[in-house]
């Protein structure tokens, strides 16, 4: 996460994504069951599910995921920070953890138990992305038991491992986002912030003003600005300038698409203008982000 202090030390490392962590004795206390098959003749495969255990102390920061993973918390309360704030996770709240996207972790009560689910990186946000959830890191889902009994299933194949376990843990992970797409649309933002949310992922290059933004949703722009704080710890325009340099971090991975053409389809004015705002957003040029991108996927490819 740009400007954050990372703590701990390297856990786990793979291309441009890092894990970095700090544990208080045996804590946090995995208890996670990896899928031997990985994504052999299933592209939505679940890496691994299980639980967890935390207490105060510890943390974990992750740096450009390498997957995505929906976190279930069944005891105490845990912290959680994504590019979009700091968020307080109690019982019976799902936090998702993006691809590609940098997060922290630690636990607030004295005893945090939770139970993971890990998905592939790049096919899971697509799935991901195409149900809604792309931008969205608490879900409500307390009162719904279905919700802890796809958890448990999916941890279940895993741990049996009988013939067909693979197809059937991915297919339980699919209805699972559907679920959580479902409930989101039903318990997360406003009406008004999720017709604002829909207009802005639907037209990246409009430039859009605050009153455009309050006119459409039928608010004031100070409601307006009020909601995106209370929900993204940013303002409206600061929000989309975001959205638009997340957007044009997936353009630049299509190495055949110009930079010129991308600053065009974000609606910028030109390609200048676009290279500064994403210097000044992610610290680096866009030819430097793509190239540095190209450089460890041909080292991952030699591996």
């Amino acid at each position: 996460m740009k400007n954050s202090i990372i703590h701990g030390k390297l856990i786990y490392k793979v291309g441009d994504s890092s894990t970095y962590g700090v544990n208080c004795g045996a804590y946090p206390r995995h208890n996670f069951i990896d899928n031997p098959l990985g994504l052999q003749g299933d592209p939505f495969a679940v890496y691994a599910a299980g639980s967890d255990e935390w207490i105060p102390g510890c943390e974990r920061t992750r740096i450009c995921s390498d997957v995505s993973s929906f976190e279930l918390v069944d005891e105490g309360v845990m912290s959680y920070k994504s590019p979009r704030g700091v968020f307080q996770i109690p019982e019976q709240h799902v936090f998702l953890v993006h691809y590609q996207e940098d997060s922290e972790m630690q636990a607030l009560s004295d005893r945090v138990l939770k139970r993971t689910i890990i998905m592939p990186g790049s096919i899971s946000a697509q799935i991901i992305d195409a149900m809604g959830l792309k931008y969205v890191d608490v879900i409500d889902v307390s009162g719904d038991k279905e919700i802890g009994e796809y958890f448990t299933r999916i941890t279940e194949l895993l741990t049996a491992q009988e013939p067909g376990f693979s197809v059937k843990a991915s297919e339980l992970s699919f209805g699972l986002t559907l679920k959580l797409s479902n409930l989101n649309r039903t318990r997360g933002y406003p009406p008004e912030l999720s017709r604002i949310l829909e207009l802005v992922h639907t037209n990246i290059s409009h430039n859009f003003s605050l009153r455009e933004l309050s006119d459409f949703a039928g608010t004031s722009p100070r409601t307006l600005n009020n909601m995106f704080t209370k929900f993204f710890g940013q303002s409206p325009i600061d929000y989309i300038l975001h959205h638009r340099i997340r957007v044009a971090e997936r353009y630049l991975l299509d190495y055949q698409r110009r930079i010129k053409e991308i600053a065009n389809d974000l609606g910028y004015a030109n390609q200048f203008y676009f290279a500064r705002d994403f210097k000044k957003r992610t610290g680096i040029s866009p030819s430097e982000f793509r190239n540095k991108k190209q450089s460890s996927t041909l080292e991952n490819e030699k591996k």
